[in-house]
């Protein structure tokens, strides 16, 4: 015979707790899966931020590189501007031997005197001129020459330009010497250098 004795309360009690413990169990495996998804997406958020701080930091690291580059660029460009002599005999000197220069390099002119002038004082820079008379110099070589002087580094400026063409009293002379087309030329050019005139 089975001894079954019943007892409403305690089963009552039994059956709440087996609810609670299955509610529970039910919630804290939930929790846990939604947890874990947390953490997942947390982790995530983590790398990427992490990601983006290199980021930010490489593009940092790239601005203050470009500008360290335009600040470079700009000195250069400045510096190219001016002669690289910082006294006055110096930088006169300067001018006169890339006048020189351009004049072999772009003529067969003959230079007959070069005279340096004094230099000026500007309110940042120092103004060095020399004048330059040559002979026998070709348009195309004159033109040349000019060009080479005003687009060129150092910078350079034309102050004066006077051009005599070469006369001579026998025509056939100047056919067979080839002589019309030749110019005698007086150029005055100035040059640009940083310091004191010493």
């Amino acid at each position: 015979m089975l001894n079954s004795t019943y007892h409403p309360l305690r089963d009552k009690a039994l059956a709440i707790f087996l609810l609670l413990a299955v509610v529970m169990g039910a919630y804290l495996l939930a929790d846990r899966v939604y947890l874990s998804g947390l953490d997942q997406i947390k982790n995530e958020i983590e790398q990427k931020q992490r990601k983006s701080q290199k980021i930010v930091s490489i593009l940092q690291k790239e601005n203050e590189i470009n500008a360290v580059i335009a600040q470079r660029q700009k000195s250069e460009k400045k510096q190219n501007i001016f002669l690289v002599s910082d006294k006055a005999s110096t930088a006169s000197s300067e001018l006169q031997n890339k006048l020189k220069r351009l004049i072999s390099t772009y003529s067969n002119a003959k230079i007959l005197t070069i005279k340096p002038y004094p230099a000026v004082e500007h309110d940042r820079y120092m103004e060095t001129s020399i004048e330059v008379r040559m002979r026998g110099v070709k348009h195309n070589e004159l033109k040349n020459i000019l060009y080479q002087v005003e687009s060129g580094f150092p910078l350079l400026m034309i102050n004066r330009l006077d051009i005599k063409r070469s006369q001579l009293r026998y025509k056939p002379i100047i056919k067979m010497d080839n002589r019309a087309d030749k110019l005698e030329v007086i150029l005055v050019v100035s040059g640009f250098f940083q310091g004191a005139e010493q």
